[in-house]
């Protein structure tokens, strides 16, 4: 959602226009007002969850947001965070901070929006805070109130809050020094008696799906235990929207919103619907309305030479009011002597549509149009995704072609094509269309013996599927790939009774597979990798189209300390650690396999290093080498580096990784936002390499530091670096 300035529909009655509240309005280039536009007195009731929106203006570029608000422990209990909206929402870092208690006095509780719109790349300035002083409707304040009965008739105003951490009110702009003190106004709640209305549809947290250019609709109903007239109205920043009273009685009333999204529409749109008793019971609901696009899309597909493929077309419209009713499709497939285009048919989608038609052209294209309903009996295409049609091809049988690309791309030849139309006919869509291609696979990558196709060769399971196909070839026919694998004997007839007998003596033990002389393009690989969180833990992962049946590495670590060593893999682990060189072996005597991707083992290292490959051997299961690298990582960086922290923000400690390329000392200082130090740390001659330093959110005293941003500094060897964090408590 990109808001653009303070829009309210025509039926909003509770808002008044920025025009008509002067008298609330700061009237200076820097506002903010927290509560309702017009100033007036916030009613309440006893122990419920109320709603308080801030609003900016602003003719600077805001790209550091700080705003506390303040709130009497007698009469708010809870402080909640809120909500955010764009374009503060899709700053890098920002958020509530945890609430401070007895700030900025006793008895009072203060809450803060701290956001950041730039840290991290790429720079996004059509994302920092500029209203071209207009108002602007950013976040909500969520709090809950008092069940004390004392409080009714009570009125209580708001106050601007503090953090320890970054103080009070204050905005920045990009230069990262000049900082503003917006005019400010803030709230006042007045408890009454009355209760509030409450909505019952639709419930808390709906979130509605729809694909742009279809419409949304949707009844909202409130209902009052008092009986009182109630008013609902909405807030809704786009254009095209509506809201039509349906049915209104005391103590019940019932509206439509209706909402047709244009094509530019994307991303997460928020209605506000605010209910009105007008006995001083006011509540809000925020409904959330995601919006995407539809695709058409054809997909991406691997066959061998002289094969048969079939390329699916699919729709993907996952709006809940999408239902589709027609489309025209427009492709063009390239080079022409890759792919034979034999025919194209309708796919389960269209099942049941009375229209569809394929026009060919003599420039290898193809036209696809559907219609689903002419005499009353075709069905429309749900939300959901799928394929609408099914291109037939066949791939060249000619060894020139193998490994090449022939492209299936939408094509234009004026603005229907490449549409689709809803279940009316009087809405039409224009989807992203995403293109795809068939690759001609090189043939000499067939597993033999693999029949069933998942990259195992010589199990019981290819051997009933290969019975299965010589006793009813029609029942269970053979593509291609599976033909070449059938071939288990090698003497150039696949799908034979030798070749069943042969791989059933393989499955018993009685012939040992055939030698595999693996080619270049197969090729394995062990990447090591830190885990996330914990930043002495290694994972070694297997990386390869092969699955391995045994693994040996030697680790060259040095005097840095192996401190655990373990697999979840099944397999045996075998390992023996000679002056700084650790050998591990993996292997199933039972005959298990590594699967390409799976993580073979984990260790902890003392400091943070990568030990140095030194020899890997990797083996199927039958006993053929797999070519394999020597050094999945290296544990000598290229130069220094500050990696950054994580988690960040954090809650209880933050890990703080960076690289040395050669042994050196090692500063790293934190500050808070004053420019005051909270924490140092030193290390003499640390080693080179990967490294981290933890830090748990105290000072150099040993207190707990209070929640917001911080600065750390690393200093090593002539470099240095900073960036930021934040501590959330």
């Amino acid at each position: 959602m990109n808001v653009k300035g303070l829009h309210i529909l025509a039926i909003v009655v509770a808002l008044m226009m920025p025009g008509e509240a002067s008298g609330q309005d700061p009237d200076l280039q820097d506002s903010l007002i927290i509560g309702n536009f017009n100033g007036s007195v916030i009613p309440v009731g006893l122990n419920q969850e109320i709603v308080l929106p801030v609003w900016i203006k602003t003719d600077d570029s805001v790209t550091f947001f700080h705003t506390p608000l303040a709130t009497d422990n007698n009469y708010i209990v809870l402080r909640l965070g809120g909500g955010l909206y764009e374009p503060l929402s899709l700053w890098d870092e920002v958020g509530f901070l945890t609430p401070n208690p007895n700030s900025p006095s006793p008895g009072m509780t203060s809450q803060s929006i701290l956001g950041f719109a730039y840290l991290f790349d790429p720079r996004d300035p059509q994302n920092f805070l500029y209203t071209d002083y207009e108002w602007w409707h950013v976040a909500d304040f969520h709090m809950l109130t008092t069940s004390d009965t004392t409080a009714i008739g009570d009125t209580v105003c708001l106050i601007e809050g503090f953090n320890p951490a970054n103080g009070g009110l204050l905005w920045g702009i990009p230069d990262g020094v000049t900082q503003i003190v917006p005019a400010a106004i803030y709230p006042c709640l007045y408890f009454s008696d009355n209760a509030p209305p409450e909505f019952s549809q639709p419930v808390p947290g709906t979130e509605f799906l729809v694909n742009n250019e279809f419409p949304i609709n949707f009844l909202v109903i409130a209902t009052d235990a008092d009986n009182h007239v109630i008013s609902i109205t909405v807030y809704f920043p786009e254009d095209g929207a509506q809201f039509d009273t349906v049915f209104m009685a005391p103590g019940y009333s019932s509206y439509m919103f209706s909402w047709l999204p244009d094509f530019e529409d994307t991303g997460q749109f928020i209605a506000t619907f605010t209910a009105d008793d007008n006995h001083g019971g006011v509540v809000n609901l925020d409904v959330a309305i995601n919006v995407s696009r539809s695709i058409l899309q054809v997909d991406e597909v691997s066959a061998f030479p002289g094969m048969d493929v079939s390329v699916p077309v699919n729709i993907i419209n996952p709006g809940e009011t999408s239902y589709i009713g027609g489309f025209d499709i427009l492709l063009q497939y390239g080079i022409p002597e890759i792919i034979d285009l034999l025919s194209v048919v309708r796919g389960p989608l269209v099942e049941s549509w009375e229209y569809f038609h394929v026009t060919l052209g003599d420039t290898s294209t193809i036209r696809i149009t559907g219609i689903a309903d002419i005499y009353g009996n075709g069905n429309m295409i749900p939300p959901g995704e799928g394929p609408i049609a099914f291109l037939n091809f066949e791939i060249s049988g000619d060894s020139v072609y193998v490994g090449h690309y022939a492209e299936i791309n939408f094509i234009y030849a004026d603005g229907n094509d490449n549409t689709i139309s809803d279940s009316t006919g009087y809405l039409l869509i224009h989807p992203d269309v995403d293109s795809g291609w068939v690759y001609n696979q090189d043939p000499s990558n067939v597993l033999i013996g693999d029949i069933n196709l998942n990259e195992i060769a010589w199990e019981i399971s290819d051997a009933v599927l290969l019975v299965n196909h010589i006793i009813a070839p029609l029942q269970f026919p053979f593509n291609y790939v599976q033909m070449l694998a059938s071939d288990t004997n090698r003497d150039g007839v696949p799908a034979t009774v030798p070749d069943l007998i042969y791989i059933i003596s393989v499955i018993n033990g009685y012939i040992i597979p055939p030698r595999i002389n693996y080619e270049n393009e197969t090729y394995a690989s062990v990447v090591a990798e830190f885990d996330e969180i914990d930043a002495e833990k290694l994972i070694f992962r297997y990386e390869s189209s092969i699955p391995a049946g045994g693994i040996l590495m030697r680790l060259d670590h040095g005097r840095n300390e192996i401190r655990s060593l373990s697999t979840n893999t099944g397999m045996d682990l075998l390992s023996d650690d000679e002056s700084g060189i650790l050998s591990v072996m993996l292997l199933d005597y039972d005959g298990g396999v590594i699967l390409p991707g799976e993580e073979i083992f984990e260790m902890t290292v003392s400091d943070g290093s990568v030990p140095i490959v030194t020899e890997l051997q990797i083996s199927d299961q039958y006993g053929n080498f797999i070519p394999a690298g020597l050094s999945p990582v290296s544990s000598i960086p290229e130069g220094f580096t500050l990696y950054g922290a994580y988690p960040n923000p954090f809650n209880s400690s933050t890990t703080i990784k960076f690289s040395l390329p050669q042994k050196t000392d090692v500063d790293l200082s934190i500050y808070n936002m004053l420019g005051q130090l909270v924490k140092s740390f030193r290390f003499e001659n640390m080693n080179s390499g990967e490294r981290s330093i933890s830090w748990d959110g105290s000072g150099d005293s040993g207190d707990e530091v209070s929640s917001g941003v911080y600065l750390y500094r690393i200093t090593a060897g002539g470099y240095e670096a900073a960036s930021r964090l934040t501590l959330l408590k």
